[in-house]
């Protein structure tokens, strides 16, 4: 019977590790196929976007970085950054940090533009005269990089 409960206790304790440790992973998602800013495969190629993935890789947000392509050609990428569910305090319903930040970056790495919604807000991205025309006049080419929490 010791044997037993032994056993039991084992495998308790080891389900619990398990399971912590999946609650922690993060997954990095990496698309090398798409050219911006006149060079192929910019997480490689833009030192400033390498620097920022690789400091940002364990980041307590989840964060989205996509290229878009203005009608004349000009590249900007886009860094979205938003609060993990997780961040929520359950009692209170808020944030620790309740905005989706937004910046918008040229291919040498300075900002352009700047925002933030809050995570309550039905329009996710900003709603101003700037970002409005930002997004009728750019075209997203598609997401090469982010990091979400499983």
């Amino acid at each position: 019977m010791k044997k037993l409960v032994s056993f039991a206790a084992m495998l308790l304790v080891l389900a619990g590790m398990i399971a912590c440790g999946k609650e922690n992973e993060i997954e990095i998602y990496e698309n090398h196929d798409i050219s911006a800013c006149t060079v192929d495969d910019p997480l490689v190629n833009i030192d400033w976007l390498k620097k920022f993935c690789t400091e940002h890789s364990k980041s307590k947000f989840t964060i989205e970085i996509h290229i878009y392509i203005s009608r004349n050609k000009v590249n900007t990428i886009l860094i979205m950054t938003k609060p993990f569910m997780d961040n929520f305090h359950a009692e209170q319903g808020v944030s620790v940090y309740p905005y989706n930040q937004f910046v918008l970056k040229n291919c040498l790495g300075d900002s352009v533009m700047s925002g933030e919604t809050s995570v309550d807000s039905e329009n996710f991205f900003p709603e101003t005269p700037d970002w409005n025309q930002f997004f009728d006049d750019n075209e997203d080419a598609g997401l090469i990089w982010a990091i979400n929490k499983e």
